[in-house]
């Protein structure tokens, strides 16, 4: 991409699209308006700078320590991952193992359904009308016909248009108490009658049950070392910092720093005049 002033090159994408994280680069690059977006951000800004060159504002002296100053920002950026690129990491398996052992609760999962429901709402049709329709429901349902037609055709849940009635998994801490204790006391493949809460009447179809419990260590193995090695690396950047900002041959020019700090008891503060 280019106008009569600047060329925006490969290298210059490749350098800015570095930037977005490395995980969620790939879909990033799938997505053509993005790409666009980028190389139209690339082209305004390298016309902008080509213009303050002609301007001779790179010329003068804080917008030349600006820029000095953004290079540092970048370069010291630049060094801290190649420091930490060089990391040798030790071996995690001893320490997951004991993480695992230890955080039970961590590692386990809760028991989750996955259900469908028809909703009857009692607003605008009186309770007794609103349960005869959710038994009219329970009945087409228990019949044999396809729950989720039902849903789109009965149900006052206005996602049911979209999702027919389909709750996906959740956990029994996730719904109203009654809804919750009808669905976890059902098994896969029943169909309830209706359950009062206090949203209406529903009818619920349970499609899976995961009964839950700790997960086997191999399975979560991989997230915990990789935890593990980021924790690590963090410790790493803090001794990099520290050792830094702890060095012994660091001075402090405190006159100059008195110089800069300001003095708020020297700024006059004028109080606003009362109407008489």
């Amino acid at each position: 991409m280019s106008n009569s002033r600047v060329a925006v090159t490969r290298s210059d994408f490749e350098a800015e699209i570095a930037r977005v994280p490395e995980g969620k680069r790939f879909e990033f690059l799938a997505s053509r308006e993005r790409i666009g977006r980028v190389l139209q951000d690339l082209l305004i800004k390298k016309t902008l700078a080509a213009q303050a060159r002609e301007a001779g504002l790179d010329k003068e002296p804080q917008i030349r320590k600006k820029s000095e100053l953004a290079v540092d920002r970048v370069l010291s950026a630049e060094m801290m991952d190649h420091l930490l690129r060089a990391v040798k990491m030790p071996d995690m398996e001893l320490r997951a193992n004991e993480i695992y052992k230890l955080n039970p609760d961590r590692f386990t999962e809760k028991k989750t359904v996955h259900a469908s429901h028809i909703l009857i709402d009692i607003q605008g049709r009186g309770r007794e009308e609103a349960l005869a329709r959710a038994w009219e429901a329970n009945k087409l349902a228990t019949a044999g016909d396809d729950f989720g037609e039902l849903a789109v055709k009965f149900s006052d849940d206005k996602s049911a248009k979209v999702n027919k009635g389909d709750l996906g998994y959740f956990a029994s801490d996730k719904m109203v108490k009654a809804f919750s204790d009808a669905a976890f006391a059902m098994k896969k493949g029943e169909i309830s009658e209706p359950v009062e809460t206090s949203f209406g009447f529903h009818i619920i179809k349970i499609t899976d049950v995961k009964e839950g419990g700790q997960q086997p260590y191999d399975n979560v193995r991989p997230k915990i070392i990789e935890e593990l090695k980021a924790e690590y690396l963090s410790d790493q950047r803090t001794q990099t910092i520290g050792a830094i900002s702890s060095d012994k041959e660091m001075i402090i020019n405190e006159d100059e720093v008195l110089k800069i700090k300001t003095n708020i008891s020297s700024v006059a503060v004028e109080s606003p005049k009362q109407e008489p």
